[in-house]
């Protein structure tokens, strides 16, 4: 493996306790309390993950202005990628992949990185809090599950829900659900098992798995205080991105619709995550700032994930086509009338539909993210008119 690859390695494991380190400074600095080890690992890993996305970014405008420039390594031949291929296989892609494979290795041993610096914020966050008897900061402390019956817990969700949801939003929930089944068994009859069936499956899970992990983890544990709404949003995702694009075919039709979904996703995302960030412990009284910076790490999460998943799909599927290796873009796409033609390095063009997807996600990530701040912002000048109903949530919240 190529010395920049173990770079990669070092730097997603360093970056978990730098971001960690930003997110807890800023929390002790407004509220006067650090934050939780779950809070840790989970800005931590989004920092890194928001790092990787904004490297990613620049690498690729680098590339694309300098002549000869070539920092995403679509010049480079797989021959020093012996691990990856020992572990891995040779792919069903064969050699046009070969192109954007540097540029996601290193992507894959930085969040391979991430998942081990990650794993190492917990241990030493725990081992802290044993040195300095401050268990309340534990990664499952005060997390037990309550003295409840199934049935009072059942009462509970529908209350949440008829609190959450508004009953229209909740039949869509199952509207969208009975056309993928019905789209899914229509596609399976006439196509046989292919990419667009698997895909159709998987999203057809999604649309059940908030409430599922809800009944899984029910109690005052972290996945146990979702917001019912954040099924609303992934139910988004599925709906323009599985339903309408791949079943409804509107993906092939339509030249920038995957450009699109890219855009909405990267911004859905963000608020999926400040209704995950609110409810964990001490969630709703972490600064805007943090809040809203968490908040797009966790949209570049998805943002980086998915491309990973999109690479290993077109390596190990024969029929799998999702990255655009043989990406021949016309001349009067938006990107060029935006960006010009840049240096038109050789081999840049395998590499281009990946890096337009994840700066077009990123874009749609930093507005959303600055909606939320500007949301947050509003929020709080309102809450300070009620100083009293602010202290009584501080100490609601409090861990002290």
């Amino acid at each position: 493996m190529e010395l920049d690859k173990w770079i990669s390695l070092a730097v997603g494991f360093a970056a978990v306790f730098a971001g960690s380190a930003i997110y807890n400074k800023a929390s002790k600095k407004i509220n006067g309390r650090r934050i939780t080890d779950f809070q840790s690992f989970l800005f931590g890993t989004g920092f890194t993950y928001l790092f990787m996305t904004v490297y990613v970014v620049v690498t690729f405008f680098f590339d694309y202005y300098i002549k000869g420039s070539a920092l995403q390594g679509y010049h480079r031949t797989p021959v020093n990628n012996t691990l990856f291929f020992a572990i891995f296989g040779k792919g069903l892609a064969g050699e046009a992949q070969y192109p954007i494979m540097d540029l996601d290795l290193k992507i894959l041993c930085c969040m391979i990185g991430c998942a081990l610096g990650g794993g190492a914020l917990v241990l030493y966050r725990a081992l802290r809090n044993r040195k300095q008897h401050t268990p309340e900061y534990g990664l499952l402390y005060g997390w037990t599950f309550p003295k409840t019956t199934f049935k009072a817990y059942f009462k509970n969700e529908l209350r949440d829900m008829k609190a959450q949801l508004h009953p229209i939003e909740y039949l869509c929930w199952w509207a969208l659900r009975l056309v993928m089944i019905y789209v899914l068994i229509k596609r399976y009859v006439t196509q046989g098992y292919d990419t667009v069936v698997m895909q159709l499956a998987v999203n057809l899970v999604a649309t059940f798995v908030i409430p599922l992990v809800r009944i899984l983890f029910f109690g005052k544990l972290f996945f146990g205080k979702i917001n019912l709404r954040v099924q609303s949003y992934i139910d988004i995702f599925v709906c323009f991105g599985s339903l309408i694009g791949q079943g409804f075919g509107l993906n092939g039709e339509i030249r920038e619709y995957d450009k699109i979904l890219h855009l909405v996703s990267g911004g859905v995302a963000v608020f999926i995550a400040f209704c995950l960030i609110e409810g964990t412990r001490n969630g709703k009284t972490l600064p805007k700032f943090t809040k809203s910076v968490a908040s797009m790490g966790f949209s570049c999460t998805v943002i980086v994930v998915w491309e990973i998943f999109e690479f290993f799909t077109d390596f190990l599927m024969p029929d799998s086509y999702n990255q655009n290796f043989y990406y021949d873009p016309p001349a009067d796409m938006f990107f060029f009338k935006l960006f010009g033609f840049g240096a038109e390095n050789p081999g840049q063009l395998a590499v281009l539909d990946t890096d337009m997807d994840m700066l077009i996600a990123f874009f749609g990530c930093i507005v959303c993210g600055g909606a939320l701040l500007a949301y947050l912002t509003v929020k709080e000048k309102t809450g300070q008119k009620n100083p009293a109903e602010r202290r009584s949530m501080l100490k609601a919240f409090s861990l002290n």
